[in-house]
Order: C-alpha cells, then structure tokens, then sequence
C-alpha cells in the first residue's frame, strides 16, 4: 500500500511513496504527530539522481524489518532537497558542524519542534567499516531518547542556537579591493592539477565559478597562467569520460584526478555553467574545440533535458537496470555488435575501448570488461591511426558516433527528473542565451525565449514573486534567493542577446522584488524571503556549493542593471553585499570565487555601448562588433529596432532619448563610467573606441 508520499508531485519522494516507511512529506502534520506520540522525527534528504539515495532505499527503506524499527521509533519525512534547498541547506549545515562532511543522502533526527540533535549521510543497514547501522542505531537512539530526554533537546537547543548565531554574525567591512582577487588566484594556482587540469584531486569537480574568476583577472592583468589554468581544465574533461562522447553532456563530477570515471548523473545547472565557461574560452582564444563542446553541450539540453511546454527538467539519474553507469558503458563485444569488426576497431582508437576495459567494479575495484569512452589520442595521432586525412577525421567519427548513439537510445535509460527549477532554468536561460551571440546562431536565443517565457508564464505567484518548481501542471514553494538571482541573470543574458526591453524590464522588476524581501541590515542577502515558511533559522547562503552563491549572482545582476539603466542604487546595492561578506571573503577567498569574480567586475572600468540606429545591416554590424570580444564589464543598449521597443527603453533608461543617429546613419555611443564619448558610425571606429 502507497505511503502519503503517493499525493506528491516531486519524483523523489513518489520514488518513496511504496516503501513500508511510513513517510510523511515535510509539513506540520507529522511533526504534530511527533508531539502528540513524544518522539524524535527523522528527515531523510535527498533528491531523484541521488545513486546513494537510491542504494540507502533498496537497503533499508525498502527493508520491512528497518521499517518497522523506524515507524516505532520515529516520525519519518522524506524531503526533496531540489524542492526545499531551504531545508535541505539548514540541516547540511548542521551535518558538516557535527561531523566534519556532507552529502546527500542526508539523515537529521529532530525534536518534534524541529531542532536537530543527530546527523549522518549514507547509513548501511548493518553496522560495517566503522559505520553504524540503521538496525543498531534505532534501538540506541531509542533508549538514549527515553532516558535523556532533556540531555537530547538541551544539545539540539544549543546546535539551533549556533546556527542562529551564525545567521546573525556580523562579517561586514570594507569593500575589499582587487588584492582579494589576486589571493583567490594564488591559491587556485597552488590547488591546480598541472597533470591533468581542475584543482585538487580526487574526486574532481569541474568547478566553474572557478574558472569565471580566473577569466576575468586574465582579462584585466593579461596573466596568461590564469587563462591556461582554465583551457587545460576544458580541454582535459572535453576529452576525458566525465564528458559523455556518445550522447554529449557532462557527467556530475570525476571520482579520479584524470576526469576518466565519472559519477554518472547529469545535473541542468553542470551543463549550464559549463556552457559559459566553454563559450568564453571560445570568445577569448578563438579554438574551435571550445565552441564545440559548447554547442554538442547545448544539444544535450535540449534534446535529452528540454520540457515541451519550453522549460528545462533538473537532471538524469546515474543508475539504471539497479546500476550506476550501465547506460554509458561499452564491453568492446557490444561495440562490435554494433559497428561490426573492423569499424569497431576504428571506434576503439577514438575512445580508447578495450578487451579489458576501464570501469572498475564498485565493491571489488576489479575491472568489469565495461569501457567509459574517452579520447586518448590527439587528432593527427587519430587520423594516422585510422588512415583518413584530418579533413575527412570528424565526418568518420560522427558516423561511428551516431551508429552508437542509435544503439544506446535503445537501452533502458536512467530515469530523468523532470521538475522544472526557476533557478536552474535561469542558468539555462543565460547559457543558451550567451551561445547565440558568441556563436552567432540565431536559434539559440529562440530556446531561450521559450524557458524564459515558460518561467515568467507558470512560474509565477498572484503577487507577481517568483515559485521555485513546476511539475505536472502545478508551479509551488516560495522563489529563494538563488531563484530570483538566477533568473534575473539569464533575462539579462537574454537581453543583451536580442535586445528586447520586455526582458530587462521583467530583469529590473523582479530584482527590485529581490531586494524588498531578502535582505539583510549588513549587506548579505537572506536565502528565504521574510514571507516564506519559519523554519528553525532564516540562513544567508555566502559560499559558492555546486552552483555560485545566490548572493553572488545578485551581485553580477545589480552591476550590470546598475550600468545598463544608468541606476547608481543598484551598483551600490551590490556594493553593500560585498562589503556585507568582507570579512568571510579574507578567511576563505576561493569559497567566493563567483562573489570575487564579480567584484572584479564591480571595481573595473565598466564600458557601456549605445547604439542609436533602425532595423538595418548597418545597426546589426555595429551591434555585432561591440559583441565580438571577451569584455565582461561591457553592457550593450540598442536603440531603434522598433517604436515599441524604444517606448519601452524610455521608460526603463529616460537618457535614452538623448543618443540619435548620425547624419540618418546607425552610431554607437562608447561611454565609461556613465560618461560618454564622441558617437562613432562604423564599425573599425567602433572596435578602435573600445581597445
């Protein structure tokens, strides 16, 4: 029989709707049952793709026997952590304080006011390797509740009292100045993987906020190290397994030092990030390696993560048919099967397939036979290798791809979770967005029209805020900080593509929302708006995690608004967050690498562009010379595509009405901290006006 989880919408926790668990979604029902029977609650997070949410479930929650210890001895809620990062973020917290790491599964015990007093990641069912078991932990936990009651909630009263106190912390200072740029740096130079690119060692996450940052202090110092730290990393994951060769996409993180073996889930908010960071080292460097990988990435999205309706679902699972990976792995038998002998063994030298394989058991650490594909060799020892010139070398192996491609479509697919996130979508929305002006393809921007319209059409509540999911016809939970920081930021991307007002417009009026309901008397913003539901603390999320912190992105956002409507509140709005975030920015620079990269920003001489022309080629060719280059402090207006656009932009930018064309000829303005010089009407002046 179907648990209460059955009425839910998220995947997660219908994954968990027929456990014996006596589940209760999160909410005030079962934490009055809590009080009403006077025992502990466990929430259990976690999210759709988790694999070792998923092995935790086969092995105990689907365990009558644990889950009659648990329904005894507990109240049990289950929370999609992608539903309420809110949630999920408190407890995180408390798990690393108390233990020193996080991760998802994630296991909180509550008092039935929601105060926690025990967390741990994955538990066994038994005890093993120095872990304890959920068959050993429950009776302990009961007998420890039982007898020191008030020990339990004088210990959760002291950890909810910690992280008030860290809510409240006062880390504001000076603004710091670009030396806090140049620290962070230093230290990714130290951290940097000189073998195999990214930083540290394993596992090895792609990182990049990372790599944001290192962009943009080449672009104001020309430090080539800073560029090279960030076009190794690309180039090695382009070609390691963490990169799916067959179906495109990056894999979620590499659990080696060489990106070869990845944990194999696909997260939206991976492919969008990456995205940009591939799409600038394009910009900059100009190797078409880059901008294919952006533009295989980009098809991933939108064959395999695209949602009719124009929104873009969450992620794809790592496992299926009960194992991580078997959707992406090749026996050489199975290549052979496939593409026959003698094409198999073409297939072979691309992706370095062999009669052993690379992929290792998860238990034993034996070789499977199973290969990741992964490209070893270079293009000229490729073509060598399979006798084609280097001209014909990309058609031969698209054709080999493709025959594969064909043959996996038809295996049994890892499950995709298709909710629809605001903020995931927003990083979504300004990844396609920036791809069809870096790569000048027009379609691009169309995908990214129909996200943002999707968002701004259902995902919208009656007082005009921001819903964080969307599924199944249904849009819900309050918009967090990051939902709105990161939607503002694809709009702006989207405006400055197509230039549309409607979309910087919509921009301003929801980070005008933004700054109403989040935030905070020293700066930083809040995660939770001052309307959302009261949880145990209202936290300021100010680290980067797998995404940049909201109040980074926030940040980026006000800048940009600030210099493209000519707003000086904005820009000291996101002066205020940075300078709110001093003192953390000292201790730990590189957990701000997006806040630091935007500050880099924020001190730099900005170079706003104006162009005052009509629907003509001359207009697009100056709107397409001011667009060429990497300049991450440029922000680019157009007048005159039509009459409606321009009342718009009056209204949002009144100075607008100054710039006219030039003796009936399209002009652009170059202007300097608001300051503008002589209008220029061609495009070798304006490439000259802006150095």
């Amino acid at each position: 029989m179907p648990n209460r989880l059955i009425h839910e919408k998220s995947p997660y926790l219908l994954q968990h709707a027929h456990n014996p668990v006596d589940w209760y979604p999160w909410g005030d029902e079962g934490f009055e049952d809590a009080r009403r029977r006077g025992c502990p609650v466990l929430v259990s997070i976690g999210y759709a793709t988790c694999h070792w949410c998923h092995v935790m479930e086969r092995e105990s929650f689907e365990d009558p026997e644990i889950a009659a210890l648990m329904n005894r001895a507990f109240v049990n809620v289950k929370v999609d952590r992608e539903e309420r990062p809110d949630i999920d973020g408190i407890y995180m917290t408390v798990c690393q304080v108390m233990t020193g790491h996080g991760g998802w599964p994630l296991n909180v015990l509550l008092t039935p006011d929601q105060k926690p007093f025990f967390a741990a990641t994955y538990i066994p069912p038994t005890s093993r390797h120095g872990r304890l078991g959920m068959r050993e932990l429950i009776p302990r936990v009961e007998q420890v509740w039982t007898a020191e009651r008030k020990r339990m909630e004088s210990s959760a009263d002291e950890l909810t009292e910690m992280l008030n106190h860290e809510a409240a912390a006062d880390l504001s200072g000076e603004l710091p100045q670009y030396g806090s740029v140049s620290d962070a740096v230093r230290m990714l130079e130290r951290q940097f993987d000189h073998t195999h690119g990214g930083f540290g060692t394993a596992p090895k996450f792609p990182m990049p906020h990372n790599m944001t940052l290192l962009f943009r202090h080449w672009h104001r110092t020309r430090e080539q190290p800073a560029l090279e730290m960030v076009t190794e990393t690309l180039t090695s994951m382009a070609r390691g397994g963490i990169f799916d060769h067959l179906g495109f996409g990056f894999h979620r993180y590499s659990t080696d030092a060489k990106w070869l073996v990845p944990h194999f889930e696909k997260m939206l908010y991976d492919q969008a990030l990456l995205i940009s960071a591939y799409l600038d080292a394009y910009q900059i460097t100009r190797e078409e390696s880059f901008a294919d990988t952006a533009r295989k990435t980009l098809e991933y999205v939108d064959r395999d993560l695209g949602s009719p309706e124009g929104g873009f679902y969450s992620a794809e699972d790592a496992d299926s048919e009960g194992e991580e990976g078997k959707f992406y792995v090749w026996s050489l038998a199975e290549v052979e099967e496939v593409l026959g002998e003698e094409d198999a063994g073409s297939a072979a030298a691309v992706w370095s397939l062999s009669e052993d394989g690379n992929y290792r058991d998860e238990v034993t650490a034996s070789k499977t036979g199973a290969n990741i594909p992964h490209r070893n060799l270079s293009d000229e020892e490729l073509a060598t290798a399979l006798g084609v010139s280097q001209d014909e070398l990309n058609d031969h192996i698209e054709l080999l791809r493709v025959r594969l491609f064909e043959a996996r479509s038809r295996r049994e697919r890892p499950l995709r979770d298709e909710k629809v996130l605001t903020d995931w979508n927003g990083l979504a929305i300004a990844a396609f967005a920036q791809a069809s002006v870096v790569l000048d393809e027009p379609g691009y921007a169309n995908r990214a029209a129909r996200a943002a319209s999707f968002v701004l059409d259902r995902m919208k509540a009656p007082d005009d805020g921001l819903l964080h999911r969307y599924k199944d016809g249904e849009a819900s939970f309050e918009g967090t900080l990051d939902d709105y920081a990161f939607f503002v930021h694809g709009l702006i991307e989207f405006y400055l593509a197509d230039q549309d007002a409607r979309w910087l417009a919509e921009a301003k009026a929801l980070t005008d929302l933004m700054l109403e309901r989040f935030s905070h008397e020293r700066g930083a913003l809040y995660f939770t708006s001052e309307s959302a539901e009261k949880l145990i603390t209202r936290r300021r999320e100010i680290q980067d995690g797998a995404v940049p912190s909201g109040n980074a992105m926030a940040v980026s956002n006000l800048t940009r608004l600030g210099r493209i409507l000519v707003e000086p509140k904005y820009e000291e709005a996101a002066r205020s967050i940075v300078s709110g975030l001093a003192q953390s920015v000292q201790k730990f620079p590189t957990a701000h690498a997006m806040l630091l990269a935007n500050l880099a920003v924020l001190l730099d001489e900005s170079a706003e562009v104006v162009i005052a022309g009509d629907d003509s080629e001359a207009t697009r060719a100056l709107l397409q010379a001011a667009r060429r280059a990497y300049h991450p402090n440029r922000v680019i207006v157009t007048k005159g595509l039509s009459k409606e656009n321009d009342a718009l932009l009056a209204k949002l930018i009144p100075a607008i009405n100054l710039y006219e064309m030039v003796d009936g000829r399209a002009a652009a303005y170059v202007c300097r901290r608001m300051v503008c010089e002589a209008p220029v009407p061609d495009v070798a002046g304006l490439v000259a006006a802006l150095g």
